[in-house]
Parts: C-alpha cells; sequence; structure tokens
C-alpha cells in the first residue's frame, strides 16, 4: 500500500508539474518563458527528490520561475542560436560532394552530440546546482563524460517514454515534459553525488 500511495502521489506531481511547465511557457510569451519554465520544472522535481516537503508544488515551481528566469532565458535562447546554426550547417554539408562535404557532415554529427548533451543537462544543472549560466554549460559536458551509460539509458528511456505518450496522447497534456524531466533530474542529482564531479568542481568554480 505504501508503495502504490508513492506512486500516485509521484503521478500526481508530475501531471500538476506538467501542466505548470505549460503555463509557465505561455507566461513568457513562450519565446521567453519556455526556459525559465523547464529551469523550475527541473527544479521543482530536484526537490522533491532529494527531501519531503510539505511546501505546495505550486510554490516551488514558481519560486524557480523567477529565480532563474534570467538564467534560464539565456541558456535557452543559445541552444536556440546553436540549434538554428547546426541546422543550416546540415544543409550546406548534404549540399556539398565528395570529400568537403563528407568532412563537414562528420563535423555536423560531432557537433550535434555536443549540442544534445548541453540541452539535455544545463537546465536540469542551473536549477539542481544553483549554478551560473556559464557554469551550468561547463558542467553539462562533465556530468554527460562522467556518467555515459547512464546518460545514454536516460536518452533511451526518453524516446521510450515518448513513443508510449504517442500511443496515448490524452497523456501529453500531463506528463509530455515532466516524465522525461523526472528521468534527467535523476541522472543529474546521480551525477552531481560522484567523488570526481564534487573535487572537479574545486577546479572550475573559480
Amino acid at each position: 500500500m505504501k508503495n502504490i500511495q508513492t506512486l500516485s502521489e509521484w503521478i500526481y506531481r508530475l501531471a500538476v508539474v506538467n501542466i505548470y511547465f505549460l503555463f509557465g511557457t505561455l507566461l513568457g510569451g513562450v519565446i521567453f518563458g519556455i526556459g525559465p519554465a523547464a529551469a523550475a520544472m527541473y527544479g521543482t522535481i530536484s526537490r522533491y527528490l532529494e527531501e519531503e516537503t510539505k511546501e505546495s508544488s505550486w510554490k516551488i515551481f514558481w519560486g524557480c520561475y523567477r529565480k532563474y528566469f534570467f538564467r534560464a532565458n539565456g541558456l535557452f535562447l543559445t541552444a536556440a542560436v546553436l540549434g538554428a546554426v547546426l541546422s543550416m550547417n546540415f544543409y550546406v554539408s548534404f549540399r556539398l560532394e565528395g570529400l568537403p562535404g563528407s568532412m563537414l557532415l562528420g563535423l555536423n554529427f560531432f557537433l550535434l552530440v555536443m549540442y544534445l548533451i548541453f540541452v539535455f543537462y544545463a537546465l536540469p544543472i542551473l536549477a539542481y546546482k544553483n549554478y551560473s549560466a556559464v557554469h551550468a554549460a561547463m558542467y553539462s559536458f562533465i556530468y554527460a563524460f562522467s556518467t555515459p551509460v547512464l546518460t545514454a539509458a536516460a536518452a533511451g528511456s526518453i524516446v521510450i517514454v515518448h513513443y508510449i505518450l504517442f500511443l496515448f496522447p490524452v497523456l501529453y497534456l500531463f506528463f509530455i515534459v515532466s516524465l522525461p524531466g523526472l528521468l534527467i533530474t535523476s541522472v543529474t542529482i546521480h551525477a552531481a553525488d560522484l567523488p570526481r564531479l564534487k573535487k572537479t568542481k574545486q577546479h572550475i568554480l573559480v
């Protein structure tokens, strides 16, 4: 019964946080709302994973939304610009023929992996560790390379989750962002507890 109660609580939390994310996105006019809403979602989930709290999920979410608004927007807009540049690079590489096109295509796939790592970890690290945007971006690569198997497993799990949601579209409203967010936050917390990352922090955060 205790396990059923815990599962029910998490289903409720994830559904509510997902709705809060949608509201926060619209509140910022979409472009300036996605980043803070995502950071607030990660912050709320990490709070529930780390400790038992009697604070309402809305209070936690709204506090994180305001706290990380500018830093999260900086990371999101950076990701948007980099994504646009990367898309243009792929367009050019597919049009080039011969060795130059193959070399550029290979470079673009490498940059795509780096870009996905940045998108995967930057905002969760910002929300969990309260770092600056620059340090969150730097640590996104350190976290990924410190836990490659776990990161790959989480990415694969997210693909499976979205496939299941695709089969039951009504669930999109409640879990499209929050359920993947739970997986990413769990990996972030695990990576942050690794001894080698705690030592690395002393050399980077100066």
